[in-house]
């Protein structure tokens, strides 16, 4: 069996990369979804977005920390999880993450094939080389 979520939107607030005991890092980070509907009673366009809680691990952490800013498009692919705890006060709570498998730059509206498997590390230069051009991408 197999579960996959494709997210395509905007990241919300600026990513924080952070160190694990293990000696590897984390990122978590929102993504927001907009999409466009037209009202029924007054047929005036509306935007609704949802937001996406994400996390990725070890070498993607890394390459999303450092080639995304707040606002910038991203495309991923990600596996849901529930992650559960309780409060200090006793209370159950849980949130819908999704842990980041495969993520792509989207430039200009359209999918460039720039998807960094983990474990592979690559720099401003290989993406400049490869016309990605990420100092011109939009904010």
């Amino acid at each position: 069996m197999f579960q996959q979520t494709i997210i395509f939107g905007n990241i919300g607030k600026e990513i924080l990369l952070k160190p694990l005991p293990s000696g590897s890092n984390v990122v978590e980070f929102s993504v927001a979804v907009t999409e466009k509907y037209r009202d029924k009673t007054t047929s005036e366009l509306k935007d609704i977005t949802e937001w996406f809680n994400c996390k990725a691990f070890g070498k993607q952490a890394e390459n999303i920390h450092k080639f995304f800013k707040s606002g910038q498009p991203i495309f991923i692919t990600a596996k849901k999880k529930t992650e559960r705890w309780e409060t200090s006060e006793g209370e159950k709570r849980n949130r819908s993450v999704f842990l980041v498998r495969e993520w792509s730059f989207s430039l200009g509206g359209r999918m460039n094939n720039a998807t960094i498997p983990d474990g592979q590390m690559i720099d401003n230069s290989e993406l400049d080389q490869a016309g990605f051009g990420y100092d011109d991408a939009p904010v």
